[in-house]
């Protein structure tokens, strides 16, 4: 089986769409029901925000673990691919781990930690992408 057809890989792109669906989702939801608040009269406002609040908290309010699954699966494809930096890939998996762990509420707080570790996961693969685009051009 080649590797752009084990099952690391199709649970890597099934997670991933499944992310993206969602964040697409909440962030659509946000921005359209608060858009819709502010077209109601002021006196009509307080009861919509309970609503948007209901909607948001039943969305997930932080909980990260779709996606930790997804950063946790895609590192583990990348690791077993060997394409690029181990260091890379198991720091992946332990950001994604964290992610995963903000179903937990007593861990909620990981949530924040998931965050901007993933910010510095993706500058890294966006520079590792780029320096193996950089060498198949050359």
């Amino acid at each position: 089986m080649e590797s752009h057809q084990s099952l690391s890989y199709q649970l890597s792109m099934v997670f991933g769409f499944i992310w993206v669906s969602y964040t697409f989702c909440c962030g659509l939801i946000a921005v359209f029901t608060i858009e819709y608040l502010l077209s109601l009269p002021t006196e009509q406002q307080s009861p919509v925000w309970y609503v948007i609040y209901a909607i948001q908290i039943g969305m997930g309010d932080g909980v990260e673990w779709v996606g930790g699954v997804w950063l946790a699966t895609s590192s583990w494809h990348l690791l077993k691919s060997q394409k690029s930096p181990v260091t890379l890939h198991k720091f992946g998996l332990l950001v994604g781990v964290i992610g995963c762990l903000t179903l937990f509420p007593p861990l909620a707080e990981a949530g924040a930690i998931f965050g901007l570790s993933q910010i510095i996961w993706f500058c890294w693969i966006a520079s590792v992408m780029f320096k193996m685009s950089k060498q198949k051009i050359s």
